[in-house]
């Protein structure tokens, strides 16, 4: 049995117990959804992540941290998540289980403000038969007496104001909170609020590489303000190095990789302060595995029972519009095929370079031209033949769904795809130049979460240059 044998390791348990009665995590910028359910809008994908903490190693009944999370990212605007953490200190251990959700309203282009809540059931616990002091001729009845249970609940606010620059965050956990019954003592054990202020900033480099610099002001209960300064760069977005300086308590040395789906983090934190615990230092672990959201295209509800495909390619005068979608007739009488183009217009002029390209659009996930997509592209090349003294800029873009790198790729890819066709019609690719923007640059942010602005963002721009 472990023992746990000075007053001071007692009082850092009460500790505990009356100030921060939350875990930490080196790396909660890597998951800070467990600081701040609003966080919960920025995320992309089906997400499940592991995070393990072992403080003051080899420390003989120092905190251990372990915490399993999903986030079900079911929604455009409204997401959700689950969590379970298991924290054991010495005798202490705390069980919590978390459901929380987010709802993000859009206010300018590439600005967005989400709105969070979490709420929390946990079972405190302590194992009094773990405590042994120091034998001073006081006897103190309350720590003997096997274990005792506690079950309480709470709820956690939050807000987070989100940019492609920059990002801004306040947390209230425990806001609600239930006090603990423990040692017949229910007034004196209630949960205190903690207040959570983080922020950082963006800034890109070239070849997809970045810095980010970030912050973190803690204050819960009696405990004075805490403050942590955290620093990352990122390479290629897949590899980052970084480190954090927690004021007065500890230096950290952060490491990541992201391959593929999965992510991996590690910490190592060195103590600062004035309590120096004789220990191996303190270690965190971070994975995380995203799935990829699978999101069927938008077809108008009442047009959903049409299927049917076409056999022959459409000429350019059996386009038509209706609504909010192109259809294109097949030689068959009476079907239709449905693509979720957006743009309600006569395309007759091949001199409108612009509109012409506002009209194709991409299957969600895929950079393949479609046949009407090619009409509407001889009609480019036609013009483009004609006025030889004009090059074009092409920019490649994705809507919001998957993960960043991937959209990355597949906005090159769309990007190529046009110039691909264009080169095959006879124009010259030094006239042609191209570029990607992934998920960066949405055509209209106001309807980035709508299924209209989900198929209008799978674009190709043009922009002429004359010469």
């Amino acid at each position: 049995m472990k023992k746990i044998i000075t007053i001071l390791l007692i009082s850092f348990f009460s500790t505990i117990i009356y100030a921060q009665q939350l875990p930490y995590y080196s790396l909660y910028m890597l998951n800070e959804v467990i600081i701040n359910p609003a966080t919960l809008s920025k995320e992309k994908d089906n997400k499940l992540i592991l995070m393990l903490r072992d403080q003051w190693v080899s420390f003989e009944g120092a905190p251990t941290t372990q915490s399993i999370s999903y986030n079900h990212l079911n929604h455009q605007k409204y997401k959700r998540g689950i969590s379970i953490m298991n924290d054991v200190t010495g005798p202490i251990s705390i069980l919590n289980a978390t459901l929380s959700a987010a709802y993000s309203i859009a206010i300018k282009e590439n600005h967005k403000l989400s709105l969070g809540a979490s709420a929390t059931l946990m079972q405190y616990k302590i194992d009094n038969s773990q405590i042994t002091l120091e034998n001073d001729g006081v006897f103190d009845p309350t720590l003997f007496g096997g274990v005792e249970k506690a079950m309480g609940n709470s709820v956690t606010l939050g807000l987070y104001y989100l940019t492609s620059n920059y990002f801004l965050g306040l947390a209230v956990p425990n806001i609600i909170g239930s006090s603990l019954n423990i040692s017949n003592n229910i007034n004196g054990n209630k949960l205190e609020n903690h207040y959570y202020v983080n922020g950082g900033i963006n800034i890109n480099l070239k070849n997809n590489n970045k810095i980010i610099p970030s912050f973190m002001i803690k204050k819960m209960g009696a405990v004075p303000v805490q403050l942590d300064l955290n620093l990352r760069a990122v390479y290629n977005n897949s590899f980052w190095v970084g480190s954090s300086y927690r004021i007065q308590d500890a230096v950290v040395v952060l490491l990541g990789i992201d391959y593929a789906q999965s992510s991996f983090g590690y910490s190592y934190d060195i103590t600062t302060s004035s309590i120096r615990i004789p220990s191996a230092g303190t270690h965190g672990l971070f994975y995380s595995y995203k799935f990829k959201t699978k999101q069927k295209d938008w077809v108008p509800d009442e047009l959903i029972d049409f299927e049917s495909e076409y056999t022959e390619v459409p000429s350019v005068q059996d386009t038509i519009f209706i609504r909010d979608t192109i259809f294109i007739r097949d030689t068959i009488p009476n079907s239709l095929i449905i693509r979720d183009t957006i743009f309600i217009r006569d395309i007759s002029n091949e001199k409108d370079l612009q509109f012409l390209f506002q009209n194709i659009h991409f299957n969600h996930d895929e950079s393949i031209l479609l046949e009407s997509d090619k009409l509407l592209l001889d009609k480019a090349i036609k013009y483009l033949v004609s006025n030889m003294s004009i090059k074009i800029l092409m920019t490649g873009h994705t809507n919001y769904l998957g993960d960043a790198k991937h959209n990355m790729t597949l906005s090159e890819s769309r990007v190529k795809a046009v110039r691909k066709y264009l080169v095959k019609g006879g124009i010259s690719i030094a006239r042609i130049n191209i570029d990607w923007k992934g998920e960066s640059a949405p055509f209209s942010f106001n309807e980035e979460y709508s299924k209209k602005g989900l198929a209008q963002n799978r674009r190709v721009e043009v922009v002429e240059i004359q010469e």
